[in-house]
């Protein structure tokens, strides 16, 4: 089951976040830019499920109906509480995440799941390494920047350090893979070019750092 979740975990990063842009997401409040985001997400799991596609793609078709119901659900939600912004964002993707974990367990279920020729794509250990990356980079930088909506000062600096703060925190996602916390401590003061303002320098290199460190045992435990 873990290597089918991880593999449905990375193409549902993929889609939600590197995959869709600031247009996709304007244009996915209609119903043919919803269909084309959720097709997207359609054909990264095809692609991604390799050699085993003969027997996933009828599980990997029902879970884009499922992406499909729960992003229609959110288009309502946001229609009809605009004010509503942190709340939807988070229960969205709760509920994505409950929905490949129930697909995940349904595969394993069938007596023919026995017959996939992991790892799909990538090995499980590429695809956590993956997930730890996607998940460090774009989806925390999207993430924090719908999260600090209340804080618009704050904000701000999210969209404007988007991508030295990226950059700071691939790196220590790296070193902790390659060597542990104690190599990722060596690489604090690169902390500071990213942070000008003294205002939320502390709390940015703290959220990075965090972030990181999350990552890193992710896949650490992915890979267990």
């Amino acid at each position: 089951m873990m290597a089918v979740f991880w593999m449905l975990v990375l193409a549902h990063l993929m889609g939600d976040y590197p995959l869709q842009t600031d247009w996709l997401v304007s244009v996915k409040r209609t119903w043919w830019g919803l269909s084309l985001h959720v097709g997207i997400h359609l054909l990264i799991l095809l692609v991604l499920a390799g050699r085993g596609l003969p027997i996933l793609w009828p599980y990997l078709v029902v879970l884009a109906a499922i992406h499909y119901a729960i992003d229609f659900f959110k288009n309502w939600l946001s229609r009809t509480r605009p004010q509503w912004v942190n709340g939807p964002y988070i229960f969205d993707q709760f509920l994505h995440l409950l929905s490949l974990v129930i697909v995940a367990g349904w595969v394993q279920t069938i007596t023919t799941a026995q017959q996939i020729i992991a790892p799909f794509l990538f090995s499980t250990a590429w695809t956590a390494i993956l997930i730890g990356l996607i998940f460090c980079t774009v989806v925390w930088y999207i993430s924090e920047r719908v999260l600090t909506h209340a804080t618009p000062d704050y904000q701000w600096e999210v969209v404007t350090r988007r991508w030295p703060r990226i950059f700071v925190r691939a790196t220590l996602f790296f070193l902790l893979l390659w060597a542990g916390e104690q190599t990722g401590l060596l690489v604090l003061p690169l902390l500071v070019i990213p942070y000008p303002s003294a205002s939320y320098r502390r709390r940015a290199i703290v959220t990075d750092v965090a972030v990181a460190l999350v990552a890193a045992l992710l896949v650490f435990f992915a890979t267990k």
